[in-house]
């Protein structure tokens, strides 16, 4: 019996440092994402415009950047330009599709 039981003592011992090596990385793990998404964070609210200045809305008037859209992406800011109203520059609005609207059909086959 005594040499089951010292078998067993050995066993647990195992698997307990086990289990802890196992708690340790995984402490480090989260620690580590923990830390990325805060970079994360920090990178996503440098590339966030804060709307603090008067700028002209779609409909002509001014907004104090006192609503509740007081910060929005890049992409916002484009849809409010000015040159997206229908200005007499279609040629440029063309060369603007032609950008975006490449050919990656050819990407894809590898």
């Amino acid at each position: 019996k005594k040499r089951i039981i010292r078998q067993f003592e050995t066993e647990y011992r195992k698997a307990l440092a086990r289990f802890q090596e196992d708690t340790n990385r995984g402490t480090q793990e989260k620690q580590h994402v923990d830390e990325m998404l805060k970079q994360r964070d920090s990178i996503y609210s440098f590339f966030t415009v804060s709307r603090s200045l008067a700028v002209p809305s779609a409909s002509g008037h001014f907004s104090n950047g006192n609503s509740s859209n007081s910060k929005f992406t890049g992409e916002d800011y484009k849809s409010e330009s000015p040159g997206d109203e229908g200005s007499a520059d279609s040629k440029d609005k063309s060369s603007k599709k032609k950008w975006f609207n490449l050919n990656l059909k050819g990407f894809d086959k590898k």
